[in-house]
């Protein structure tokens, strides 16, 4: 019997696929067999890479700029012990781009799970509104067929010269559940079309958003159609710039999101710096049971009452320079609670709370009051200001600018969520602006 079990052991060794670290570089050539793939045996191109890795296997894109002309569909799976990582090789500059003339989504993921992308610039290159046929569409679009889970985006750097309805840099659909962004940055030229994003989310759960930058959009963060099944969420420690009028910096449809220490900068916006219950999109769920705490905020705050209603919200420790305004002044808000806020503006009539400071407006570290700073550091209170230490628990109003911005606080990982570590950093500087990706800088937390 020993004798069988171990022939049957030597018979089965081919069949036991071993995790490979697989190489792709700008001289590379996609007739290497994946046997075959080697640090000095590359493949070329985004396309070969994607569509060949498996379970467990690590590529690694060597220094170059790699144009994606047609939407790449992904199908391949990792596991929770397993993962697939696509990141960059060492510290050299990794750019996908599309092509100009492309509009559909350079990668189309659905129904895989357990995949990571980390150090790379990614570039949308086709400029102008992207309508009917092609909404819902951004550089990765994510379970738009079928679901997805664990897949994780850590250290992008993210441009897009399109905006459109529903698009988004990181465009993930309903049932997406366990999608992890951080220490990402996403830049829109203009603000665009209002539905436009860095990140979109349609109605997933135990989401995790953190430590990211945000600039432009029409949204710069979308949260879409949540229900009552999307109840452990995180969005935190986020620097949102909004510096376009007639958009949204944080625009959401949620429940029970756990917003805590994100700097919103959106002191033009008159759809609002922050928008939550607008039922956009026509699905009647109320919105409630959203956490609110320590966040600074430059502009107003909405809370809205459209079909579903936005009730049973907390509203705690936080600066909002402009008005809080609660379901538009139309219905009683039922906010379970609101407490040791600074709002520089006016609050609608049927607000009330405890250790609240509604007039003044703080005055921070950096230049111009409290206007926008030239880091996230210098958003951090002045000793004289209203707000410092003025929480119960001697702390400042507002965000504690310390654990904002990429490569900010570490992270309590999702459970089953794959390693977010990748093997080498490039620098956080991607190169070049807008219409060439190498532009764009990450703001590091002073």
């Amino acid at each position: 019997m020993r004798r069988i079990i171990i022939a049957l052991m030597i018979l089965l060794m081919p069949c036991l696929a071993e995790a490979k670290s697989l190489y792709v570089a700008a001289n590379g050539n996609d007739s290497i067999t994946y046997a075959n793939n080697t640090l000095d045996a590359p493949w070329r191109t985004v396309s070969k890479a994607l569509m060949s890795a498996q379970a467990g296997d690590t590529v690694y894109f060597r220094a170059g700029t790699y144009t994606i002309s047609s939407k790449i569909s992904v199908s391949t799976s990792g596991t929770i012990a397993s993962p697939i990582t696509i990141t960059s090789y060492q510290s050299e500059p990794v750019t996908w781009q599309t092509s100009p003339s492309l509009r559909d989504p350079a990668i189309a993921m659905d129904g895989v799970s357990y995949w990571t992308f980390s150090y790379l610039t990614v570039h949308y290159a086709y400029s102008g509104t992207l309508t009917d046929p092609y909404g819902d569409r951004g550089f990765w679009r994510v379970g738009f067929d079928s679901a997805c889970t664990h897949i994780t985006w850590d250290h992008i750097a993210g441009t897009s010269n399109a905006t459109g309805d529903n698009f988004g840099i990181i465009h993930i659909k309903a049932g997406c559940h366990y999608a992890t962004v951080r220490n990402s940055t996403f830049q829109f030229p203009t603000g665009g079309h209002v539905s436009t994003a860095g990140v979109i989310i349609f109605t997933s759960d135990y989401f995790t958003v953190e430590n990211n930058h945000f600039i432009n959009g029409g949204s710069s963060f979308y949260n879409k159609h949540s229900n009552s099944t999307c109840t452990h969420n995180k969005f935190r420690y986020n620097y949102i710039e909004q510096n376009y009028a007639g958009h949204y910096g944080y625009f959401s449809n949620s429940n029970a999101v756990d917003m805590q220490h994100n700097i919103i900068y959106a002191p033009t916006a008159t759809a609002g710096a922050v928008t939550i219950g607008d039922a956009n999109g026509g699905k009647p769920n109320p919105l409630q049971d959203n956490l609110w705490r320590h966040n600074t905020i430059i502009g107003k705050f909405y809370t809205k009452y459209d079909l579903g209603g936005c009730l049973y919200n907390s509203l705690n420790y936080n600066i909002i320079t402009g008005n809080l305004l609660q379901n538009d002044g139309m219905m009683d808000p039922r906010m379970t609670s609101y407490t040791y806020n600074l709002i520089g503006g006016s609050v609608s009539p049927s607000i009330s709370g405890n250790g609240n400071i509604i007039g003044p407006t703080p005055t921070f570290v950096g230049t111009g009051g409290y206007g926008k700073q030239a880091s996230i550091g210098n958003y951090a209170l002045r000793s004289d200001s209203y707000g410092y230490q003025a929480c119960p628990d001697g702390t400042d109003m507002g965000a504690d600018v310390t654990k904002v911005g990429p490569e900010g606080s570490p992270s309590d990982t999702p459970e089953g969520s794959p390693s977010d570590t990748a093997e080498g950093s490039p620098s956080d500087t991607a190169g070049g602006g807008i219409s060439s990706p190498s532009g764009l800088t990450i703001i590091k937390q002073q």
